[in-house]
């Protein structure tokens, strides 16, 4: 048999505005504990868990930049005060991600939504495999941030009074359900 890496290169490419940016592939370890995050039903992700392994995937390390920030009086939005009158302040890092592919895509303009969904193919890609990895590229499938809520229901205007409108569905393809609903509009 051939040498594998004669023929196979199982770095991942994706093309994003004219240019193929890639994406190397994991070492067994962490190949082995991407495939785990998205087989353990019990695994909690968050959106920062998310873009940590995107950025770890993409080869970019966090650079902290440690700040000062003035705690807020939850009652007056003002700063909060000690006892001798003076700001309180809590440290916060207001780091950010740097090199790799990460950097790579921000210093040729990519925007942020196009950041994670390259990253998140990847993760597909080397933690469920090519298929579902395509088919996220091409589909998106949840790139909304957050529980995106169903639209509100178009209002009609009766001057102080807002009455819904209702929707008609599509009529049933069963004479079954036709009839019945026939029967509760009657009702």
């Amino acid at each position: 048999m051939r040498d594998l890496r004669e023929f196979y290169d199982p770095s991942f490419k994706l093309p994003i505005g004219g240019k193929t940016y890639t994406i190397q592939s994991p070492n067994a370890d962490e190949g082995l504990r991407i495939r785990m995050l998205f087989s353990d039903p019990n695994t909690q992700y968050t959106n920062d868990d998310q873009i940590a392994e995107i950025a770890k995937l993409m080869g970019a390390t966090w650079v902290p930049k440690p700040v000062k920030i003035p705690v807020l009086d939850p009652l007056s939005g003002e700063s909060a005060l000690d006892e001798d009158g003076n700001p309180i302040e809590t440290d916060a890092d207001w780091g950010d991600y740097h090199g790799g592919v990460w950097g790579e895509m921000r210093d040729d303009g990519i925007s942020w939504p196009e950041i994670v969904h390259a990253g998140t193919t990847a993760l597909i890609h080397y933690g469920q495999g090519a298929m579902l990895a395509e088919l996220y590229w091409e589909n998106g499938m949840g790139d909304l941030p957050g529980n995106q809520l169903p639209p509100e229901p178009e209002v009609k205007d009766l001057g102080e009074a807002f009455v819904p409108v209702k929707q008609a569905g599509a009529r049933s393809s069963n004479p079954q359900r036709r009839k019945k609903a026939k029967r509760n509009r009657k009702r």
